[in-house]
């Protein structure tokens, strides 16, 4: 694990209410945004380098500006630290925007 990254379990893991069941999934859907960018952005920097080649595989990079395409457009929906309603109760249970309801 980096020495940036914090610990996995920061709350009581005997905890089995709804609040520490949000708590962790928040924690959950913010680190697997973070990769998700940390991803999209490494393959955009490979993109990059394949265009300074000296006969770059265009075809190949077609394909993966695509798929970093596709993967922004689903990022953008996926529900971060906070998702809408998923403490509060007041929410539609929707867990925000294309979370299918885990928040």
């Amino acid at each position: 694990m980096p020495t940036n990254a914090q610990p996995i379990c920061t709350h009581d893991p005997e905890d089995f209410g709804q609040r520490s069941i949000n708590r962790g999934q928040r924690i959950i859907n913010y680190r697997l945004t973070v990769v998700d960018k940390k991803l999209i952005d490494a393959v955009k920097e490979l993109i990059h380098a394949f265009h300074a080649l000296p006969n770059p595989p265009h075809a190949a990079i077609t394909k993966a500006s695509m798929a970093v395409v596709a993967a922004e457009e689903v990022h953008a929906t996926v529900a971060e630290v906070t998702p809408p309603g998923c403490d509060s109760g007041t929410g539609s249970g929707s867990g925000g925007s294309g979370s299918g309801g885990t928040g």
